[in-house]
């Protein structure tokens, strides 16, 4: 049986610095997470800005530069990249640092007794579990402590970011309002902000998949990029 002092949930930015200083502190710690690449909200959810605030900003963008079309647009706020290039800078700094992850795995229960602490997951080889003695959410969609039915801050919207192939920003959708509209050297980047219904999970395929039909329908526009999640935004 595998075990950790450290468990973190997530592949965020945020998930993969807290990773690399545990092990600098020489922490024993394990990254875990659903998917089976780095990057949170930029690669799952496609809500690809970075600022200067941002964890491990510097080393992304030293290393997101050297990709083409890696940085699409940039402000002195922030810099809009291809999620593609969050995906690969994340993977590289993660190796640089050697940081212990397990990826394509789900939680199931976290099992106790007197003295231990395991989290049950479910990956590729089966159903195991990993003792730890902290466990971590540090997932830009809480997904560990929602999936577990643990304490989450509440959920009050959703974002549904989109790469589309077009350069034309003139468009509009009845009763959908674009947040942002960004034409880059790919397709032109969209962004939808929508209040919360009772279950953001169908909200998100039902909006995605309406946009996607509408699109095609009034203005022969596709996605080039498809988000898996969208950004919750939380309280």
């Amino acid at each position: 049986m595998q075990s950790y002092e450290v468990i973190i949930w997530g592949a965020s930015s945020a998930a993969i610095a807290k990773a690399i200083e545990y092990k600098n502190k020489g922490i024993n710690t394990l990254l875990l997470n659903k998917f089976g690449f780095p990057g949170g909200d930029a690669t799952e959810a496609l809500n690809a800005f970075i600022n200067p605030s941002a964890d491990l900003y510097d080393s992304i963008i030293s290393v997101a530069q050297n990709f083409a079309k890696g940085i699409l647009q940039s402000t002195e706020n922030n810099m809009l990249l291809h999620p593609e290039s969050i995906k690969r800078a994340e993977w590289e700094i993660m190796l640089q640092h050697f940081v212990n992850y397990l990826f394509h795995v789900i939680p199931l229960q976290i099992k106790t007794n007197e003295s231990q602490k395991f989290l049950e997951v479910y990956g590729r080889e089966g159903k195991f579990e990993i003792e730890y003695k902290t466990l971590i959410d540090l997932s830009d969609d809480q997904y560990l402590l929602r999936t577990l039915n643990l304490e989450i801050k509440p959920i009050t919207g959703i974002t549904i970011c989109l790469f589309l192939n077009s350069q034309r920003t003139d468009f509009s959708l009845t009763n959908l309002n674009f947040e942002t509209i960004i034409p880059t050297s790919v397709g032109v980047f969209v962004r939808l902000i929508l209040p919360a219904d009772s279950n953001v999970d169908i909200q998100f395929n039902n909006t995605l998949n309406s946009v996607i039909a509408l699109l095609w329908e009034k203005y022969n526009i596709r996605p080039l990029l498809i988000p898996s999640r969208p950004v919750y935004n939380f309280n």
